[in-house]
């Protein structure tokens, strides 16, 4: 079995220090740097932190932070920023945040594609990047920018939009891998199973949403090597990434400090126990980000990866800690209808619909499969425990046809009472 590449990356980086040694200074020079931002001025401490433990005497930060915040948050001139990413916040404002990076923060990023990504496709290979690659310095660019210091050949493909055009692409460019979304991914290879379409393809790495394991246990039966990555704006992309072990993945702790806390408390959470994640970045200037609370629910797992690195690993993300759906008075969450639906031969993706004591999902199936009926559907639902302590009636609503996709939609609707 292959060591993570980045065992020996994060070497070079340290120079030879430990982890905790590097991951201190970068965080004393981080605090430093921040300073110079009107937003934290006042807010941090005037004294350094003497051990890494001391981080938890700084205050945490959300996305609220990053709305009020705006253009205080930066630490260098405006003019020295290359990328700008606006997003839409889920808090109360509903206003938007923005992200700032500089030439290298960018940079940065793309060396952690560059030394991480050798695990999903070999130099001289071929991958398919179904990412949105046309925006300069957005993330499915800077993945490319990656790839071509392997060097590997990448065929900037973007989302999703044709069955068939990707299922020719992959043929006619012989592609080896693939890296996208998990929902598109897994689609995709559901449609070349159906069409009984042969490619060269050997590996997927799946990235940006969650990774349900119906889909991973899927995807090795049609022999295909499955890694996951996770990442957001805010951890500048990159943050962890699988390794032949399958055990985890492993963070880019010389960039990033990682912390698992209590969501409710805010206390650290020990190796084994789930959390918050909660990012620092450590070598970013335009906006160092401070305790950052990402939303998403994972934890850091114990021991020695298989793989025999000693970068520290996160489980599997389960979703936004917040994203429980509460249905007469069961809680029940997205992670849990990916596994129940997903299960389903003829689904390629499903969109849930919140209302009052309602939840209302619109299932997209294959056109060319047998229709979904509404005792399969309630048959998948009821393994979720939230929905088998209900066991409430399921109402289908009148399908429609959607052809561009070569798929139709049913709506099922589950009445909590």
């Amino acid at each position: 079995m292959r060591m993570t590449p980045l065992d020996d990356w994060s070497r070079e980086k340290t120079g030879g220090m430990t982890m905790a040694d590097w991951q201190l200074k970068k965080l004393r020079e981080t605090i430093t740097l921040a300073r110079n931002s009107p937003f934290n001025r006042g807010r941090l401490p005037t004294s350094l932190p003497k051990r890494l433990d001391d981080i938890q005497k700084l205050p945490l930060m959300d996305a609220e932070d990053l709305v009020r915040g705006g253009l205080s948050l930066l630490c260098v001139s405006p003019q020295k920023i290359e990328r700008i990413v606006t997003l839409r916040t889920s808090g109360t404002t509903g206003k938007a945040k923005r992200l700032h990076f500089t030439a290298e923060d960018l940079e940065l990023t793309v060396d952690f594609f560059a030394r991480g990504l050798p695990t999903v496709v070999e130099p001289g290979g071929v991958i398919a990047v179904m990412m949105p690659c046309n925006t300069p310095n957005g993330v499915g660019d800077l993945i490319c920018r990656g790839l071509e210091r392997i060097p590997a050949y990448a065929v900037r493909w973007g989302p999703l939009s044709s069955f068939a055009d990707t299922a020719a692409m992959l043929q006619a460019e012989n592609v080896t891998a693939i890296v996208g979304n998990p929902i598109q991914v897994f689609a995709l290879m559901r449609y070349l199973a159906m069409t009984d379409t042969s490619t060269s393809l050997r590996s997927v790495l799946l990235s940006a949403d969650n990774v349900p394991s119906v889909m991973v246990r899927e995807l090795e039966a049609r022999g295909l090597q499955v890694y996951k990555h996770f990442g957001m704006t805010e951890t500048g992309y990159g943050c962890a990434i699988d390794c032949d072990a399958h055990k985890g993945q492993h963070i880019r702790e010389p960039d990033l400090l990682v912390e698992i806390l209590d969501p409710i408390t805010g206390l650290p959470m020990p190796d084994g126990e789930w959390g918050e994640i909660v990012v620092t970045t450590l070598s970013r200037r335009g906006m160092p980000l401070i305790r950052y609370r990402t939303g998403d629910h994972s934890r850091i797992l114990p021991g020695i990866c298989p793989c025999g690195s000693l970068l520290r690993r996160l489980d599997d993300v389960r979703g936004r800690w917040k994203d429980e759906i509460s249905l007469s008075g069961s809680l029940l969450t997205i992670p849990d209808m990916d596994e129940a639906i997903f299960e389903l031969p003829q689904v390629m993706d499903y969109m849930p619909e919140i209302e009052p004591g309602t939840l209302r999902l619109h299932v997209t199936t294959f056109a060319g499969m047998k229709p979904l009926e509404i005792d399969e559907v309630q048959e998948a639902l009821l393994t979720i425990p939230a929905l088998n302590k209900l066991k409430k009636a399921i109402q289908i609503e009148p399908c429609r046809d959607y052809s561009p996709l070569h798929q139709a939609k049913r709506s099922f609707t589950i009445l909590g009472g």
